[in-house]
């Protein structure tokens, strides 16, 4: 079944569930579509090598008397986040490490630096503030950002955050959200 939506709108397609109840959430999923959809087929773009998906879909689509195609379509980059800033830091190279320090050096002359957490309520305004960063970030991203993607990241970051599924930061200087 493919779906009328931008398939660059996520870096990676897959889904988010709590980890390990992936494979109950593929047979809830694979059955939906066998059952609505039996003469149509899935197509997946972008699910990362170390995605248990990639190990489940199979097992699943072979419970279900599925037939299931896995091809390798790109190489992306994929960087573990780091526990800590120092682990962060550390693993920079020095070249990236010395220009960090000097963009930090330069923010704690730039004003008051200021960082507000959102992890409940999530007001419009939050989410223009997002929807707006985003578009001034670069001129790709401004046309990226079409009303209807706007509207999608909207209602993201309405229902994950007050879920406890993500959060959203806005880094201030001088009382102006700068990122």
């Amino acid at each position: 079944v493919h779906a009328p939506v931008h398939c660059d709108t996520s870096d990676f397609g897959d889904i988010v569930a709590k980890r390990g109840s992936e494979k109950a959430v593929w047979r809830e999923i694979l059955q939906f579509f066998k059952s609505h959809f039996p003469k149509h087929s899935v197509s997946l773009y972008f699910v990362r090598e170390q995605s248990p998906s990639l190990g489940l879909l199979p097992e699943v689509a072979k419970e279900l008397g599925l037939g299931i195609t896995i091809e390798k379509q790109e190489v992306s980059p994929v960087i573990e986040v780091p526990k800590s800033w120092e682990e962060y830091t550390r693993r920079l190279g020095q070249r990236r490490r010395k220009e960090l320090e000097r963009k930090l050096r330069k923010t704690e002359v730039a004003g008051v630096v200021s960082l507000r957490v959102v992890e409940d309520d999530v007001s419009e305004q939050d989410t223009e503030k997002i929807i707006q960063l985003i578009r001034k970030s670069s001129p790709e991203k401004d046309v990226f950002m079409d009303e209807y993607t706007a509207d999608f990241f909207k209602d993201v970051m309405r229902s994950m955050v007050p879920a406890g599924l993500a959060k959203l930061f806005f880094l201030s200087i001088d009382d102006e959200v700068v990122a």
